[in-house]
């Protein structure tokens, strides 16, 4: 049997930019990519301003930033090409742009001068231009002259949105944002603006047990100072870890240094003051493949193992509406006999705990900060009104009546479908 080798052409159909709008993010997840990417171009010692402007057609997101040179603003469309690859930066995979823009909308232009360039780079997409005409190997960028050589920003403007807003989604994204990038906003480094408001830093709260200092003597010598505690409020999950910092600038935010994978480390929240490691360059990630880093990495782990108290378990049941919360509970049988007298006990922010929820005690079932039933299903009454009041909510835990006193504190985490005792 004769065999030969030939070489075939996989250039991809131009057809894959565009189906890199269907990857599935949600407003929030593609704007927060764009937000990423500004403060990775954060310039060190200058607060980072972010403006974005949302009308019926267009989105603008716009920054202070360094700026891109003219080689990667001459490849800021091309597939698979970053420049983070190397760093441990908030994005690094060299889809998140162009992914990002086009779930939002149809066409962008990115518009962006580097410091002491005195050029500005022009780059644009259009999906119909491109199905028609686009050229792999020969898209155009335009190249203006005449910028001041001490002004750098970046900016991308989506057209022909494909997306709705109106103020309550806004207020949305400004929470969403306000938790995400709270320790930028809040350390002083970032602002974020939506339509000309200022996103408002929104830090986890954590449980009654509140923060816990801690000094640890590291075997170099070094002391690790900072603090952590358990957050409250669970429903976002990947913001947990700790916030890092060197000589009181915020390195990073979130970052899972000495958490194990057991799901109890995802509570964990708090400081690290880590002022002896080394960080690269730009100033915005440790180097972790520095012994100092490793050391406190180590020693921060063994230390919040040996410190981790469990927290008891009283009882559990099904997820109805995530969520996760702490306050008094409140064991009352909702029926015929029940009195005015009884359903004055349920105040605001109280844990509601019954048999099963009914109707005519809407009232009272607003007031409780979540709702854990004996009874029921996912498509019970208590399941049902959680979801349209946004209340945390277990159901069918069997026996909660029993197990959960009254007026005891406890902590319902509804993301698991889990009680615990607070205290």
């Amino acid at each position: 049997m004769k065999t030969k080798t030939e070489f075939v052409d996989i250039t991809p159909h131009r057809s894959i930019m565009l189906k890199l709008g269907q990857s599935g993010y949600s407003i929030s997840e593609a704007l927060a990519e764009l937000i990423d990417n500004s403060i990775d171009a954060s310039i060190p010692d200058k607060k980072l301003s972010i403006d974005i402007s949302v009308s019926s057609n267009k989105i603008v997101i716009s920054d202070n930033g360094s700026g891109m040179p003219k080689d990667v603003a001459s490849k800021v469309l091309k597939l698979g090409f970053s420049t983070k690859e190397k760093e441990a930066k908030l994005g690094k995979f060299g889809l998140g742009l162009k992914t990002s823009c086009l779930s939002l909308g149809k066409s962008f232009v990115i518009k962006t001068s580097p410091l002491n360039s005195g050029e500005e780079f022009t780059v644009s997409f259009d999906e119909d231009e491109w199905i028609n005409s686009g050229d792999w190997s020969r898209h155009p960028m335009s190249i203006s002259e005449g910028i001041p050589k001490n002004v750098s920003y970046s900016r991308i403007t989506i057209n022909n949105i494909i997306v709705k807003f109106d103020n309550k989604e806004l207020e949305k994204l400004a929470d969403e944002f306000g938790l995400r990038f709270g320790p930028f906003i809040e350390s002083d480094s970032v602002e974020i603006l939506i339509n000309k408001k200022f996103c408002k830093p929104a830090l986890p709260k954590l449980t009654s047990h509140g923060k816990k200092d801690f000094e640890i003597k590291l075997s170099t010598g070094w002391v690790l100072k900072g603090w952590f505690g358990f957050k409250l409020a669970g429903s976002v999950k990947e913001y947990y870890g700790f916030n890092t910092f060197r000589r009181g600038r915020l390195i990073t935010t979130y970052d899972k240094i000495g958490l194990s994978k057991d799901p109890k480390a995802k509570q964990i929240v708090g400081e690290i003051y880590m002022d002896h490691v080394p960080v690269s360059h730009n100033k915005r990630n440790w180097i972790i493949q520095s012994e100092e880093y490793k050391i406190v990495s180590n020693e921060l782990t063994k230390f919040l193992r040996d410190y981790d108290v469990r927290q008891k378990k009283i009882v559990s049941g099904f997820p109805a509406h995530p969520g996760r919360v702490e306050g008094i509970a409140r064991v009352l049988f909702l029926g015929a006999r029940t009195n005015a007298k009884d359903l004055e006990r349920i105040k605001p922010g109280d844990i509601l705990v019954t048999s099963m929820t009914r109707p005519q005690y809407l009232l009272q079932i607003r007031r409780a900060g979540a709702i854990v039933t004996d009874m029921g299903g996912m498509l019970c009454h208590a399941a049902i009104v959680s979801r349209e009041f946004n209340i945390p909510c277990i159901v069918g835990t069997q026996n909660g009546m029993q197990k959960i006193k009254d007026g005891q504190k406890i902590i319902v985490d509804a993301n698991e479908g889990v009680v615990y005792e607070a205290e």
